[in-house]
């Protein structure tokens, strides 16, 4: 018992000849200490368990010379699920061209889930990107092994080249991102930036002036000795989430999902990227499965995601429909063909195999043909 009373002792001194009675502060500062060590374990277990919040990283170099490869890669950390992207990619066209998009070491592709990249170069706003994935390991054929999820953990998306072709500092902007769940829903991503500046040749010895895509002169960088050339404003806002139940999938109204309706979603999403404007009036609402009045990565996930019998009747499609589709793959065509500019492909095979080698300005499939896909595939990819 000696502890306790030990405690309640008090101590008397003398303060100009009359006692004072100091009791001792010892049992009020325990009583503090079993008051908040509580609430100060709860605070840190708190802070602990808070999840790790999925984030775009932009790896840019920040210089090239003339003429050069400019090498972006683009990630997303603490992920879950993540099964396609996209975004726009704005810069001055007058001072850098797109090169190509490759998604040969996307990481949803490496856990065997069949990767198609988007891709709308040589757009007057720069280019638009992305990829999206279905829930097999070959999207031309739905019975192949299937894997229903996206990758999660650090999850690289895909690398994207420019070229710089003048001098100064190029900025470039990632707009419109979009990140989507093997179901096609958007995953809230967290952006710390979406601007890279890359310096481009030497620094000159005296400042310079420019004028940008926009027509707006544009003065010296901070340093005084580079021209800046600004990216363009963005042309378009994609929205987190569409109208009511999604659906019908089947777009190409056969009852069935398959590949071919995944690749006429897809090929409306480089149509409209092209024209610049994904959300506007040109929008097939029959291809806008989840309704929400844009073309996006969340319609072509969304349809992807359903891969099989969807409905055991086959749907009828109106007339007109019918004839607006077709005028809608003549002119993917003759874009396949338009954008070729130094080579000219000739669709001769109606399947949907994918290039084998994009780039090389040859377009074959690995049967030996030249179909629509391989073609736009080739085009985008061309050099020239």
């Amino acid at each position: 018992m000696e502890p306790l009373i030990s405690l309640r002792r008090s101590t008397q001194v003398s303060h100009g000849g009359h006692p004072v009675q100091l009791r001792s502060a010892v049992s009020f500062l325990i009583a503090m200490v079993l008051t908040l060590t509580p609430l100060t374990s709860l605070t840190l277990l708190s802070v602990a368990a808070a999840p790790a919040v999925p984030t775009l990283v932009i790896n840019a170099p920040t210089q090239a010379n003339p003429g050069d490869p400019i090498v972006i890669t683009l990630a997303i950390q603490n992920s879950n699920d993540v099964a396609g992207f996209e975004s726009s990619v704005l810069f001055d066209t007058t001072a850098a061209e797109f090169g190509n998009w490759q998604v040969a070491n996307n990481s949803v592709h490496s856990i065997g889930r069949d990767v198609s990249e988007l891709a709308a170069p040589e757009t007057p706003y720069g280019a638009a990107i992305g990829f999206y994935s279905c829930p097999v390991s070959n999207c031309t054929d739905n019975r192949s092994p299937r894997h229903v999820h996206g990758a999660a953990g650090t999850v690289q998306l895909g690398t994207l080249t420019l070229i710089g072709d003048e001098a100064g500092t190029l900025a470039v902007t990632f707009d419109a991102i979009k990140a989507v769940d093997s179901s096609g829903n958007t995953i809230t991503l967290s952006v710390p930036t979406t601007n890279v500046n890359v310096q481009i040749g030497s620094a000159t010895s005296s400042p310079q002036a420019t004028t940008s895509s926009t027509g707006e002169a544009q003065t010296a960088s901070a340093g005084g000795h580079f021209p800046f050339f600004p990216s363009p404003p963005g042309r378009w806002k994609l929205k987190n989430a569409g109208k009511g139940k999604a659906g019908p999938f089947s777009t190409t109204g056969t009852g069935d999902v398959a590949n071919a309706d995944v690749t006429q979603v897809a090929m409306a999403w480089e149509n409209l990227r092209a024209t610049g404007n994904p959300c506007g009036p040109g929008v097939d609402p029959t291809l806008d499965v989840n309704h929400d009045g844009c073309i996006d990565v969340s319609d072509i996930q969304g349809v992807a995601a359903n891969y099989g019998p969807t409905n055991t009747s086959r749907i009828e499609t109106p007339a007109s429909d019918v004839s607006t589709r077709a005028a809608t793959t003549q002119a993917a065509t003759a874009q396949a063909t338009t954008q070729a500019t130094s080579s000219t492909f000739v669709v001769n095979s109606t399947g949907d195999e994918d290039d084998i080698n994009k780039g090389d300005g040859v377009c074959l499939t690995s049967a030996g043909t030249c179909t629509l896909r391989a073609a736009i595939g080739e085009a985008n990819n061309d050099p020239g």
